[in-house]
């Protein structure tokens, strides 16, 4: 008979036979379940060897035993030996069938053998082997030839294997390779779970998923929802990127993979090493968590949790982070950054590194535009605003409470023009400065400073309305204090030597006073000296313009223009009763003397402690 024909019939004849098989097998259930059971058979013959009765059946062959129905074309019973040929189907519970050509059962332990084009099918799960080893009882089945798994999408093989049926298990050994719309697998020992279809690895094996290629001696892999887990010696390689780690966890419905412990990746020009390292393939995007280390050709970061997007080339940053662009390196403790965009956020303690205009800016928080070459830094309460400007000669600190750069249009070109706000103090070891605010102009090396700017440098102070301060190779070259410009030079306590006029325009050569320029009611006070140092006398001097020559900061001599008018006070009397321009205001008290001392102190002090003194009264 047809094997399909006789599968069709296995459908109808439950039809027809059912009640009284029900019947039948509620009765075994009830008793015992030693006796074999003939249902049917077109032709019987028994025959009796050794005290034996041997049944042979042949024809439509119906048997039950112990919950289980065997059919087969031909059959012979001997006690509870059952040897069957032919269309052989085994049926338990109406969802386990089995297939094959050859039946041996032994109703003692009730242990079956199905030899040739065995087929087992449990649901939408199917079994193909040449020779199967069925526990009928417990529903265990064993093969050693080889053998073939199909469920929905996977196939599975393998040389060895045990299909537990009750525990929904199967474990394959020897040559075991899995096959599924979206990848295949190879290994020598697998464990799968065919309700939730669920590959896990128990050996050495090799994964292949679209051009990607898996290793690993331990894990799993759910064919259904796609997620899987890979560890113990795993590697990862797809096109040009490798990837190495403890273990690799994938999710299919974020389509992330997730490095976990001791995590590294390389791509091309593209390294990244951390802790864990979350990938996500539909985002482009790369998490580094804890120890995070990434490097691409023009770009570099570290820190405790980096989230960098492949396609912007951009980074944010949890936790305290360095990360470097080619000239410019960002550390803060959060930071938000994109390359193509141009655009860049930091804050808590943030150090900005430009290694092209050689500054370094040391803020609360930052914003930076690429684009417009802007950027806004605060600092805090706690901690002002400090910048430095880094010369092959020397360094400029600067302090302030904000600091803003931008372009602007100079001369129908694009310039850049940096400015810092409120209680600006500024100290190099040449010279120091106090001012409210400052605009910086890196182009021509100029610092303005205004309201109530001061400068010193060696014993000099310099105040006016404005003060402007030309800087050369490292070093001033002129100071222009504008509008109520005074200079003092302390030569002895409470004796000061000072210069007073519209405009006062210094000019130095290696960071000392060359020469100096006094224009617009142009006023002096100033201590003579004899050729032992010693101070002979104090002449006061009004005119219209002054001009000075130094040598070695000394003033070496004055020419004096417009009608100058001169008074002359023996220094005794001078000293007991010193004279002092109107506007005297010495502040050496708010200078701030080493580079520490930057971020300490409030200019906003100045307007409410000065010593004026009026030369006039006397």
């Amino acid at each position: 008979m047809n094997k399909f024909i006789f599968k069709i019939l296995l459908l109808i004849i439950p039809a027809f036979f059912m009640p009284n098989l029900l019947m039948s097998q509620e009765s075994a259930d009830s008793s015992s379940t030693d006796e074999i059971l003939i249902y049917n058979s077109d032709n019987t013959k028994i025959i009796k060897e050794n005290d034996q009765f041997i049944r042979h059946l042949n024809g439509n062959v119906k048997i039950y035993h112990d919950s289980t129905f065997f059919f087969a074309d031909t059959a012979i019973l001997n006690g509870k030996r059952l040897f069957a040929y032919g269309n052989i189907v085994i049926i338990q519970h109406d969802t386990i069938k089995i297939f094959s050509d050859t039946l041996k059962y032994d109703g003692d332990s009730l242990k079956a053998e199905l030899i040739s084009r065995v087929v087992m099918e449990n649901g939408e799960k199917t079994l193909k082997t040449d020779h199967l080893y069925y526990d009928v009882h417990n529903k265990i089945g064993r093969y050693n030839t080889g053998a073939s798994l199909s469920q929905k999408t996977s196939e599975l093989t393998s040389v060895n294997g045990v299909y537990f049926v009750n525990q929904n298990k199967i474990n394959f050994n020897d040559y075991v390779s899995v096959k599924d719309s979206s990848f295949v697998l190879h290994t020598d020992s697998l464990d799968f779970d065919t309700d939730k279809r669920i590959a896990y690895f128990l050996s050495k094996t090799l994964i292949e998923q679209d051009s990607s290629i898996i290793y690993c001696e331990d894990g799993y892999y759910n064919i259904k929802t796609g997620d899987a887990l890979f560890e113990k010696n795993m590697t990862y390689k797809k096109n040009n990127a490798n990837a190495i780690a403890d273990k690799l966890h994938y999710i299919d419905s974020l389509s992330e993979y997730i490095l976990i412990g001791n995590a590294e990746y390389k791509e091309n020009d593209i390294f990244a090493k951390a802790d864990t390292i979350i990938h996500n393939t539909r985002k482009n995007t790369s998490m580094l968590i804890s120890h995070a280390n990434f490097k691409s050709k023009t770009q570099s970061a570290t820190g405790k949790k980096i989230l960098y997007n492949h396609d912007t080339e951009s980074f944010i940053a949890k936790g305290r982070s360095t990360i470097n662009d080619k000239e410019i390196t960002i550390t803060a403790d959060n930071t938000d950054y994109s390359k193509k965009a141009g655009k860049g956020f930091a804050s808590g303690d943030v150090i900005f590194v430009d290694t092209i205009s050689n500054i370094i800016i040391n803020s609360s928080k930052m914003f930076m535009e690429k684009q417009n070459n802007s950027m806004l830094a605060y600092g805090d309460s706690i901690k002002r605003l400090l910048m430095l400007f880094i010369d092959k000669k020397d360094t400029t600190y600067l302090s302030a409470d904000t600091l803003m750069s931008m372009n602007y249009i100079n001369n129908e070109d694009t310039a850049k023009l940096l400015k810092a706000f409120y209680n600006v103090r500024i100290f190099n070891k040449d010279y120091q400065s106090i001012a409210d605010s400052l605009s910086y102009f890196p182009d021509d090396s100029l610092y303005i400073l205004y309201k109530t700017p001061v400068l010193w440098s060696d014993s000099t102070q310099i105040t006016g309305d404005t003060i402007s301060i030309y800087s050369k190779n490292g070093g001033i070259d002129k100071i222009f204090a504008r509008n109520n410009g005074f200079i003092t030079n302390m030569i002895a306590e409470n004796l000061y030597n000072q210069i007073k006029g519209k405009t006062v325009l210094t000019y130095f050569k290696n960071d000392s006073i060359e020469r100096m320029n006094v224009n617009g009611n142009a006023e002096t006070i100033y201590h003579m000296e004899n050729d032992k140092h010693e101070l002979t006398g104090t002449v006061k001097t009004v005119c219209s313009k002054i001009k000075f020559n130094f040598k070695n900061n000394k003033i070496k001599n004055i020419k004096f223009f417009g009608t100058p008018k001169s008074d002359l006070v023996p220094i005794k009397q001078e000293i007991l009763n010193p004279h002092f321009l109107d506007g005297f205001k010495w502040m050496e008290k708010y200078r701030p003397k080493t580079k520490d001392e930057v971020r300490q102190k409030q200019v906003s002090e100045i307007k409410s402690d000065t010593k004026e003194k009026n030369d006039n009264k006397n």
